[in-house]
């Protein structure tokens, strides 16, 4: 009798066991779709957010790119307007007195054999201190017969691009704008800042001294 309970309570135990393990496995079995649903999701989510910083990262980028070539085009001249608010001196020199004070001389040579005119403008005023001229604003490019400026001709530029060494014609323009704030010395003025513009810099040369001539500047 003994025997037979303790074979009982043996057997009671094991199929208790065994029902315990099956609860255990399908628990495991239940529970494995959830975990993986939720690690897709987190993925998701994290695909999604880097998806956002980028197109924000982008769209910044995008939106520096449209300001700096905003005030690029504000810093141009626009050289046919100007004129017809300049007293115009003869043999392509123009004038005007700011409401500052100071002067502002344009320069204008005569058209060449491609139809553009080098054209350039210096806006000078008097040190209060020692009465020496001082240069406030310079600039240089081309304008053809409609008033457009070689700077915004972007056939031409990228006509420069493949026949010169690779350099945007902007950049020798700006340069040669720029050149007048910093120094008078034209002879210090390298011919090559632009490979295959070297009649840019002849022009400028011209102009830059019909310029400093005119606001009675020693070059």
């Amino acid at each position: 009798m003994k025997k037979m309970m303790t074979r009982s309570a043996l057997a009671l135990a094991m199929a208790i066991a065994l029902v315990g393990c099956g609860n255990s496995n399908n628990a495991a079995e239940s529970t494995a779709p959830a975990d993986a649903s939720a690690a897709v999701e987190d993925t998701t989510a994290a695909v999604e957010e880097t998806t956002a910083a980028v197109e924000e990262s982008t769209a910044a980028e995008s939106s520096v790119e449209k300001s700096t070539e905003a005030a690029a085009e504000s810093t141009k001249v626009d050289y046919v307007a100007l004129k017809g608010e300049m007293e115009d001196k003869g043999d392509g020199l123009f004038t005007k007195t700011n409401e500052d004070g100071s002067v502002t001389y344009l320069k204008e040579m005569p058209i060449d054999e491609h139809g553009w005119a080098p054209v350039g403008t210096l806006t000078v005023d008097k040190d209060a201190k020692t009465a020496d001229y001082i240069i406030l604003e310079s600039s240089f490019d081309y304008i053809n017969e409609e008033g457009k400026r070689k700077s915004d001709d972007q056939d031409y530029i990228e006509a420069m691009k493949k026949g010169g060494d690779g350099k945007d014609i902007g950049e020798a323009l700006a340069f040669y704008s720029d050149y007048l704030k910093t120094s008078t010395d034209l002879e210090a003025i390298p011919a090559d800042v632009i490979t295959g513009a070297t009649h840019t810099a002849e022009n400028f040369k011209l102009v830059a001294g019909e310029l400093l001539k005119a606001a009675n500047i020693a070059k």
